[in-house]
Order: C-alpha cells, then sequence, then structure tokens
C-alpha cells in the first residue's frame, strides 16, 4: 500500500512539473510577445506623432499658398478696375 501510494505521489509531481514547464513556456511566449508589441506599439506612436507635425506643416503651407492666391487674385482684379477706370476718364 505504501509503494502503490509513493508511485500514485511520483506519478503526480511528475505531471504537475511538465505542467509547470507548459505554463512557465506560456508566460515566457507571452511576455515575448508583449515586448514585441510594446516596440511595435513606440514605433508607430513615433510614426503617428511625425505624419501629425507633417499634416500641421503641410497644412500651414496649404493656407499660406491660398493667402498669396487670393491677394494675387485681389491685385488682379484692382488692376483691372484701375484699368477700366484709366479708359472710361481718358479713352473716351
Amino acid at each position: 500500500m505504501f509503494v502503490t501510494g509513493e508511485r500514485h505521489l511520483k506519478s503526480e509531481i511528475s505531471n504537475l512539473q511538465v505542467e509547470k514547464s507548459v505554463l512557465e513556456s506560456r508566460v515566457s511566449g507571452l511576455l515575448s510577445t508583449r515586448a514585441s508589441e510594446k516596440a511595435q506599439l513606440a514605433t508607430l506612436e513615433k510614426k503617428l506623432a511625425e505624419e501629425r507635425k507633417q499634416k500641421t506643416e503641410f497644412q500651414i503651407k496649404l493656407e499660406t499658398e491660398r493667402k498669396i492666391k487670393k491677394e494675387a487674385a485681389n491685385a488682379e482684379r484692382t488692376a483691372q478696375q484701375i484699368q477700366t477706370r484709366y479708359e472710361y476718364f481718358y479713352l473716351n
């Protein structure tokens, strides 16, 4: 009876050691995955920050170009009005 109980306990210990090994392997894999995902997240956050910066720069450039275009159109319109008045007063 003592031998049977001892065998049972040895078998139980062996099973628990295998289970422990499997769980340690899973934990190691999960920690590795977590570290990899954390590094990937940091890279993506950097990329996002750079894209936001570029977007802001492009928006400023676009606004500047629109302002210059509007000013040029206003100058052209003013020049046309002056030309029209000149022609009206001096050529008629």
